[in-house]
């Protein structure tokens, strides 16, 4: 008996999906002087809080041909500017050739720090934010370090979870301008840099079982002495003593 053949479909092989993580930066401050006569920080005065938050795509990003910075475009409906009781975000539509972008220094020479652009990534430049009128407002900001060790790549889940504050200070820039004058300028005192998607887990719970007991100091002492990652549990980027300061603070109050 003849078998008759069936037609074989030849599929394309397709490449897995690059899955990514959504991270949120979250930058503080002080009002330090602020004169705007419109718009959402008209009543801003010296003294108030900042606060500005932003999420971005670990996988949106391009990287620079000439400088070690790697940028990240912002989500522009995830932007908020908070001062005082005023708050704006980002101006949507954006402005053509516009893209609001946070940038990752590393190295670049010997130093590592922050900056947001909209315009040449290689560069400290200012995003466009919503004024409620026809005025265009933007906001500039930038963190450098005075060394560069602080960051362990360009790739910004390297950096999260990770909070600064004025330890190695370069110089920092936080303006809110306003048809190309500056009427706010603002204190900087901390940037953080959070994973939504993989929150950091519980150092207490180093073996992450779901309790804190004896079995999570074993567990935190092998990867210590080994120089694991994981062991670097205050985050400062190496593996030593005040990690295991750290560690106990935390194992002793069961919490993290």
């Amino acid at each position: 008996m003849r078998h008759a053949l069936l037609p074989i479909l030849i599929l394309p092989l397709l490449a897995p999906a690059a899955f990514a993580d959504r991270v949120r930066v979250t930058i503080t401050g002080t009002v330090e002087s602020a004169s705007f006569s419109r718009g959402p920080f008209v009543s801003a005065r010296a003294g108030q809080p900042a606060v500005a938050i932003f999420e971005v795509d670990s996988n949106a990003f391009r990287d620079s041909a000439q400088f070690p910075v790697r940028g990240y475009t912002i989500d522009p409906p995830t932007l908020r500017l908070t001062v005082g009781s005023g708050s704006t975000g980002s101006r949507i539509p954006l402005p053509s050739g516009s893209t609001p972008t946070f940038v990752l220094r590393d190295n670049d020479p010997a130093v590592d720090g922050f900056y947001i652009t909209s315009g040449i990534l290689e560069f400290p430049g200012s995003i466009p934010l919503d004024s409620g009128s026809t005025a265009s407002m933007s906001m500039t900001f930038s963190r450098g370090f005075d060394v560069g060790t602080i960051l362990r790549s360009r790739d910004i889940l390297d950096a999260a979870p990770g909070r600064w504050g004025f330890e190695h200070m370069a110089s920092y820039d936080w303006s809110v301008g306003m048809q190309g004058a500056a009427p706010m300028l603002i204190t900087y005192e901390t940037i953080a840099i959070d994973n939504l998607t993989n929150p950091p887990r519980c150092p207490a719970d180093y073996n992450q079982d779901g309790g804190v007991d004896g079995a999570d100091v074993e567990a935190f002492f092998v990867d210590w002495q080994d120089g694991l990652l994981p062991a670097d549990v205050n985050q400062d980027g190496g593996v030593d003593g005040a990690d295991v300061q750290t560690f106990f603070t935390l194992w002793a109050t069961g919490g993290c």
